[in-house]
């Protein structure tokens, strides 16, 4: 059965779900529960966050490919056979005869720190971070829809610091300031694991919509809807979508923050004015942090099972690949059978460029 939403995957967890009934701090603390929870393959759920009544924390939901394959609908066995499979189709998002994360809407907040659960996740972090929030934005002079996962970095009130070193956001950015314009964009929290992989999934600049990936992953189509404030379609059964423009021609200190490397990284990066935050009644608040297997699990889907898909087509005995867990992709490990010595190194060569 499909998981439309964050919700229904955590309904179908079962013992791979943890719960954690103690109140905790979003500044430290989460993170380091997060951290020291994730060799133990299983999603955690906090279901009191200090200073938040009524609002639930979860993370670690990709911290094992058991968790993966449950995304996905599979077993571990076939996880990675399944994702190539799926990622080549496509199913289209379709309109929401429903939308729960417009229940409650916070227009021009003054602080958006006092409405959401927002995450210190290391000692020198500049800043509560958002680490999983997907940025969704459409091209201004093509019309494309994009989407993908950004840091975010508070800076008060209702302005982010966003880094956007990556394609097709970093482009679509680019022409509104040629234009001389703010980028219009939204940032969905709290969707289902299928519909953030689809967010990472490499695509060209005329491959497909990751929507339409994402439908074909989560085995059902993705329900869409208007944003209030922006003109951009967010998922209907997100939990959290925050609203707001990439303002022209500013750039501002954007960290330290702890990244996936596991080293303090800092950059003059765009700035985000928000414009409204709308979210469920009782919503649930997504948690990544940096450097763990919940990167490794979206690095071996998005770009593993990618690289061993083309080494395949391109050297013949290529049986499997595997990126090593904590080098964030900049080493990996590939078994070959019948290969002659001349065709490894090759391999060796290809592995490095593409």
């Amino acid at each position: 059965m499909a998981n439309v939403d964050l919700r229904s995957f955590l309904d179908g967890l079962g013992v791979d779900l943890l719960r954690v009934k103690e109140s905790v701090s979003p500044k430290h603390e989460i993170a380091a529960v997060l951290r020291q929870a994730q060799n133990g393959g299983h999603a955690v759920l906090f279901e009191q966050v200090a200073g938040f009544p009524g609002v639930r924390v979860v993370g670690n939901l990709l911290s094992s490919r058991r968790l993966a394959a449950r995304a996905l609908g599979t077993d571990e066995a076939r996880l990675i056979e399944t994702y190539v499979a799926k990622s080549a189709q496509g199913v289209a998002p379709v309109a929401a005869r429903e939308v729960p994360v417009q229940e409650v809407v916070h227009r021009q907040p003054a602080d958006v720190a006092a409405l959401l659960p927002l995450m210190t996740h290391h000692e020198k972090d500049a800043a509560p971070f958002l680490t999983c929030g997907m940025v969704l934005a459409r091209d201004p002079v093509s019309g494309m829809r994009g989407m993908g996962i950004h840091r975010m970095m508070f800076k008060g009130g209702r302005r982010f610091g966003i880094l956007l070193a990556n394609p097709p956001l970093s482009l679509y950015l680019a022409n509104a300031e040629k234009q001389g314009k703010p980028l219009e964009v939204a940032v969905a929290l709290g969707v289902d694991p299928a519909l953030f992989l689809a967010s990472v999934v490499k695509t060209g600049p005329l491959g497909p919509d990751k929507m339409d990936i994402a439908g074909s992953l989560r085995g059902a189509p993705v329900e869409l809807v208007r944003a209030l404030t922006v003109d951009v379609d967010v998922p209907a059964r997100a939990e959290v979508v925050i609203e707001g423009h990439v303002l022209p021609g500013v750039r501002e200190p954007e960290g330290p923050f702890g990244e996936n490397t596991g080293a303090y990284f800092t950059n003059q990066s765009p700035v985000i004015e928000v414009s409204a935050v709308t979210h469920r009644k009782d919503f649930i608040f997504p948690a990544l942090v940096p450097w763990t297997s919940d990167v490794d699990t979206l690095l071996a889907l998005a770009g593993g099972a990618e690289l061993l898909g083309q080494l395949k087509g391109l050297v013949r005995g290529v049986v499997d690949l595997e990126l090593v867990p904590g080098t964030c992709s900049f080493a990996a490990v590939v078994a070959v059978r019948n290969c002659p010595s001349h065709e490894v190194r090759r391999l060796i060569h290809l592995a490095l460029n593409i």
